[in-house]
């Protein structure tokens, strides 16, 4: 529906809206294919939420598409953070046994030098 016939459904009155549902001829009730169609207060209603939208996002706790990109990235850091501390991990984890490898050569060599 056009912005035209939008505003013409607004302006008309609830009552002339609803005797036009009932004074419809035989001929008018022809099936039609199924489809939404714009009731009287759709636009009003459309109209408060938009106007209104901030409030509802701040009560209900909504989260928006910008939340949902900031929460991406925040995620891809902290992702990225832990594999450089898993990384950390496993060359210290490898330098710990190449060390501990030594200590147990030396301490073997010390036996054999103090017997």
């Amino acid at each position: 529906m056009d912005d035209e016939m939008i505003q013409q459904e607004e302006n008309q009155g609830f009552l002339t809206w609803l005797k036009g549902i009932f004074t419809k001829k035989e001929e008018d009730t022809e099936p039609e294919d199924p489809k939404y169609k714009r009731r009287l207060f759709d636009g009003r209603i459309e109209k408060y939420l938009d106007q209104n939208l901030d409030a509802y996002i701040s009560e209900y706790g909504i989260v928006t598409g910008l939340d949902l990109e900031v929460y991406e990235e925040r995620y891809k850091r902290l992702t990225g953070k832990i594999s450089e501390i898993y990384e950390y991990m496993t060359d210290k984890d490898a330098e710990i046994s190449v060390l501990e490898r030594d200590l147990g050569s030396v301490q073997k060599a010390a036996k054999k030098n103090g017997s």
